[in-house]
């Protein structure tokens, strides 16, 4: 059974859609990887095109799969400064 956090990190549960503004940067870096990756098909034969196709597929996958871990990361260590936070709001010292 998954996590609530495996749950968001995978959009399985949504709380608002989203939109990203991609930068110039990543646009501009994201070209030049469609363009290579292009150059690379064109020069495999049919069996090259279909193992190039899956390790596309499978780096896909770990993509998405380190996207979660560090998405889970991410809200656990934003949930300890929180609790960290209210610890230092509720201290005898901060409440003189």
């Amino acid at each position: 059974m998954k996590t609530i956090l495996e749950l968001f990190a995978q959009d399985e549960i949504k709380v608002n859609s989203r939109s990203y503004e991609y930068s110039k940067e990543h646009l501009k870096t994201y070209e030049k990887l469609e363009e290579l990756e292009k150059m690379i098909i064109e020069k495999l034969d049919d069996e090259g095109k279909k193992l190039f196709d899956e390790y596309n597929n499978i780096t896909s996958d770990l993509r998405d799969i380190i996207r979660t871990e560090e998405f889970i990361y991410g809200y656990q260590l934003g949930s300890l400064m929180m609790i960290d936070i209210y610890s230092v709001l509720n201290s005898p010292a901060f409440n003189k």
